[in-house]
């Protein structure tokens, strides 16, 4: 089965750099936030968005594996990906206010 590593993807400042997960320059409940994944060698793309109803909109390929959620008390962005495959070892990046992403965070998926 495979592994996982477990990281925190951390909501960017405006100035695009990564902010703590503990705070942030804005509330979370009033922004969408939208998720990309770029697999090695490839450019980055879109897989979901979280709007700030709750709504979620995603990419087939990862249809009903993503859960998305925020936690508002203090201003951070999580999701999860179910059933993991190694073909899901990749950077996956949280954009918000348009185009503004953090550096992103790498999922190392191993088999054993």
């Amino acid at each position: 089965l495979p592994t996982t590593t477990s990281a925190t993807l951390p909501l960017p400042h405006p100035s695009g750099s990564p902010s703590p997960t503990h705070s942030s320059p804005r509330d979370v409940s009033r922004n969408d936030v939208h998720w990309y994944r770029q697999l090695p060698g490839q450019q980055r793309e879109w897989i979901l968005t979280h709007d700030t109803n709750g709504r979620k909109t995603d990419h087939e390929d990862v249809n009903q594996r993503l859960q998305p959620s925020r936690v508002t008390s203090n201003n951070t962005y999580i999701l999860i990906l179910r059933r993991v495959t190694v073909s899901d070892a990749a950077v996956y990046h949280c954009c918000v206010w348009g185009d503004v992403c953090g550096n992103g965070t790498r999922l190392n998926v191993t088999c054993e």
